[in-house]
Formats: C-alpha cells, sequence, structure tokens
C-alpha cells in the first residue's frame, strides 16, 4: 500500500476525500451520487495499481475528478456499480424489480 493510499484510508466522508485532494464539487450534486462517486473513485485506483501506477495526490486528484464527473447528468443508479441495481430496467414487470418470482409450475405441493 502506497503513502497515498494510507493518506485516504482514515479519511471517513465523500467531502473528506474532495476536501484532502483539492477537486472541487457541488454539495448538492455530491449528496445525490456520494456513493457511486467513491465506488468509481475505488475502482480507478485500483485499476490504476494495478496497471503499475505509482498512486500519487495528482494521480488521485485526478481519478477523483473523473469519478465525479462521469456522474454529471445521469441518475447514478445508470452506472449499475451496485448489485442492487443490476438487472433493474423501468416497465419490465417483476422481473428486475428486486423482487424473486416463482411460477406455479415449480411449487411442489405436499400432501398431508
Amino acid at each position: 500500500m502506497c503513502d497515498m493510499t494510507i493518506e485516504l484510508k482514515d479519511l471517513s466522508t465523500a467531502e473528506d476525500f474532495f476536501q484532502e485532494l483539492d477537486v472541487p464539487f457541488e454539495p448538492s450534486r455530491l449528496n445525490v451520487a456520494r456513493l457511486h462517486i467513491l465506488k468509481e473513485f475505488h475502482n480507478r485506483m485500483n485499476a490504476a495499481e494495478l496497471a503499475g501506477e505509482k498512486m500519487n495526490r495528482p494521480l488521485a486528484r485526478r481519478l477523483l475528478a473523473d469519478s465525479y464527473e462521469k456522474f454529471t447528468g445521469i441518475d447514478p443508479r445508470q452506472a449499475k456499480l451496485f448489485k442492487v441495481f443490476e438487472g433493474s430496467g423501468c416497465g419490465s414487470g417483476l422481473q428486475g424489480s428486486g423482487r424473486g418470482f416463482v411460477g406455479l409450475d415449480q411449487i411442489a405441493v405436499r400432501k398431508a
């Protein structure tokens, strides 16, 4: 784990990350997509480290700014970063609504 990652490890709120890395943000926009932005930032940091890039302040700053920018003008749920949003879609009935479906033909009838 590099020094930059250790510095960021102790931060607890999205605002802390933005302030620490000096990335400008709109509080109203951050309130809507904070978890998505931080998840995207985490994914980008992991990808950069796997690619052999040394994590430093300028790189972390760019990754956070890019993560923030990704959620400009879109509904964060469209990014499907979290399993809860995978497969969900509007107007698809029960399928994809987050509710399970078991057809009557799949139910075994028990005789008493």
